[in-house]
């Protein structure tokens, strides 16, 4: 069950590590002008990233951020949210950071809160809205692409 002193709201976190955090997220997600979608370092996205957090999980990001910080400042000279776009991507790879739990868990609830945001969804041609109660059109498709699926048999066991 929730409590209120486990909820986060925005302005738990100051500014400093909201601008630490929108650089990570928009290191994962970039913005991307030609088709009008935010990276998901937009504002919107990271108060929505933050509100649905708990206070745990909101100790273990700073954590995360501090130590990648310090880790730009021993090989760069310089914090990973003052680095240019290009710079934390290639840093971030160099270091292989998407096998990290916490980057992992961070990009778990990126996505989420990302493709929540209604500019999102109008740029993927969905309809910003709940699924129910009026449902989502599926085009019938090509249903001998799930053969190799339904010739493959069964992959678990029976228990009873």
């Amino acid at each position: 069950m929730t409590n209120a002193r486990d909820l986060i709201t925005i302005e738990t976190i100051d500014e400093d590590l909201r601008k630490k955090l929108s650089a990570l997220l928009n290191t994962m997600i970039p913005p991307n002008e030609d088709l009008g979608v935010p990276g998901a370092g937009d504002d919107e996205i990271v108060k929505q990233v933050v509100r649905s957090m708990r206070a745990a999980s909101l100790q273990r990001m700073v954590d995360g951020i501090e130590a990648i910080e310090k880790s730009t400042i021993a090989d760069l000279n310089r914090p990973f949210s003052q680095l240019a776009q290009e710079e934390r991507e290639h840093w971030f790879h160099m270091h292989d950071l998407a096998r990290h739990d916490f980057v992992r868990t961070m990009g778990s609830l990126t996505l989420q809160c990302y493709y929540c945001d209604p500019r999102v969804l109008d740029s993927l041609g969905v309809e910003p809205r709940p699924p129910f109660p009026k449902g989502f059109e599926v085009e019938t498709g090509d249903l001998s692409l799930l053969d190799p699926v339904r010739n493959r048999g069964k992959i678990y066991r029976d228990t009873g």
